[in-house]
C-alpha cells in the first residue's frame, strides 16, 4: 500500500509525528492512510508531505523523489489527496475566514 499527497493526507496536526521521516512533512501515526492499513493489515509506503503539490506527486521537491516512486508493481492499493496546496486553499479559507468576521484584510 502506499500513501501519497500534502498535509490532508499525512494528517499534519494530528497526534504524533512518524519518526524517521522528514519533519516538515508533518506525517502524523494518525493518518488515514496508517489506519486504513492496519485495518487491512497491509505494509504501508507513506510518502506524503504537508506542502506537497501534484506537481511534487510527480516530480521531486528538494531532497524528496516523486512521489509516485512509491507505487510499485507490486502495490495493491494507493492512496491519495492532493490538491489543496496547487488552489492556495489554505490561504483562501483564512480569507474567507476573516471575511465572516467581517474583516477584510489581517493586520
Amino acid at each position: 500500500m502506499a500513501g501519497l499527497g500534502s498535509s490532508f493526507a499525512a494528517g499534519s496536526g494530528f497526534g504524533p509525528l512518524k519518526p524517521d521521516t522528514p519533519q516538515h512533512c508533518g506525517r502524523s501515526i494518525d493518518n488515514y492512510a496508517t489506519l486504513v492499513a492496519e485495518d487491512l493489515r497491509m505494509l504501508l509506503v507513506d510518502v506524503s508531505c504537508g506542502g506537497a503539490t501534484t506537481a511534487h506527486v510527480l516530480g521531486p521537491w528538494n531532497e524528496l523523489p516523486p512521489q509516485i516512486e512509491a507505487v510499485t508493481p507490486d502495490t495493491a492499493l494507493v492512496t491519495i489527496t492532493v490538491g489543496g496546496n496547487d488552489l492556495g486553499y489554505v490561504g483562501y479559507l483564512i480569507a474567507e475566514s476573516c471575511k465572516l468576521r467581517g474583516v477584510d484584510k489581517l493586520s
